[in-house]
């Protein structure tokens, strides 16, 4: 019986870390762009956000060649995280979900995400290449962002 409780033990820690992983991960996110922020003075507000690099895979039309009608609410924003115990974000997929059916739409990486401000602080070496990506990051999977991604991706599908 003493066996098994350290082995069990460390197999409970494993699956805790694993389930809070992603959690802390964004925690120290938030705490990281806040840093940088306060030094350098800006806000969420001053980010200009630019889904240029966005890959779209697929468009959406039905047999007749026409454009399928959806809705907003059709749209699913998904972020992609690489690692399970220390995970870091890889991009954002969107998927078009209909009839419990999803087709991906479009995926940007957290390296193809840019953003001006961010790129004037590292050419004028206040911050490294690694702390552009994690405020990249932070940004990307924002729940602002998101709803603002959707919004786009949405109003782009239509227009097209």
């Amino acid at each position: 019986m003493s066996i098994h409780y350290p082995l069990f033990l460390i197999l409970f820690i494993l699956v805790l870390l694993a389930v809070t992983s992603k959690f802390f991960y964004r925690l120290s996110l938030k705490a990281f762009m806040n840093k940088i922020a306060s030094r350098h003075q800006f806000t969420k507000d001053d980010l200009y956000l630019s889904f240029d690099e966005m890959v779209f895979l697929t468009k959406l039309y039905n047999d007749n060649g026409k454009m399928t009608s959806f809705h907003k609410e059709d749209l699913v924003i998904k972020v992609h995280y690489f690692g399970i115990l220390f995970p870091k974000v890889k991009g954002v997929h969107v998927f078009f979900k209909q009839n419990h059916e999803q087709t991906l739409l479009a995926y940007i990486r957290v390296v193809d995400f840019r953003i001006p401000l961010f790129d004037k602080l590292e050419n004028n070496a206040m911050i490294t290449q690694k702390e552009y990506l994690m405020l990249s990051s932070y940004t990307l999977i924002h729940p602002a962002t998101l709803a603002f991604m959707k919004e786009e991706v949405y109003h782009l599908l239509q227009s097209s």
